[in-house]
């Protein structure tokens, strides 16, 4: 069929409120699990349960609406920084400036000419590559679902950053 297989006998289960972390090399299929979780790929055999649905019953919108994602390659579009955080969430301006403290963009954005208002380019080619994944990170802490998924969002930035992104 040239499908060649990714994951053999693969089982895991995760608890509520609980943090799970896959490590491996690239192409050891860490994004492949996540794209199983989304619903954009489906199992040749076996379940996916997720609170004990099935996953090839669950639309895949339906699914999105309760999956959180922040992806490798960050997705910002051209617009301001207020238009980039309040397009994942209806939010206030409080709420973005609370997330852009948790993502360590705070100061960042407090010295930008126009603050929240600051255009970024397409893609947010105009910031660091650190700054995207922070902004991304931001756009995470102001969605309000149940489950997250980080595919290697930490990749990048500086110790000092990740670490305080973690407390």
């Amino acid at each position: 069929n040239g499908k060649s297989k990714v994951f053999d006998n693969l089982s895991f289960k995760i608890l509520p409120n609980t943090t799970v972390a896959f490590v491996g090399k690239s192409g050891s299929g860490k994004s492949t699990i996540i794209n199983l979780l989304l619903g954009f790929y489906r199992q040749d055999s076996g379940t996916i349960l997720v609170d004990d649905v099935n996953l090839d019953r669950v639309d895949i919108a339906q699914l999105g609406a309760h999956i959180a994602v922040v992806r490798q390659d960050t997705a910002l579009f051209s617009g301001s920084i207020r238009e980039n955080l309040s397009y994942v969430a209806d939010c206030t301006e409080q709420q973005m400036w609370e997330a852009l403290k948790k993502a360590e963009l705070y100061d960042y954005v407090q010295e930008l000419p126009d603050q929240l208002d600051y255009m970024l380019l397409e893609s947010g080619s105009n910031l660091s590559g650190g700054q995207k994944k922070r902004m991304a990170l931001a756009q995470l802490f102001l969605q309000d679902k149940p489950i997250v998924l980080l595919d290697e969002v930490l990749e990048g930035l500086d110790e000092k950053n990740t670490t305080a992104i973690l407390q």
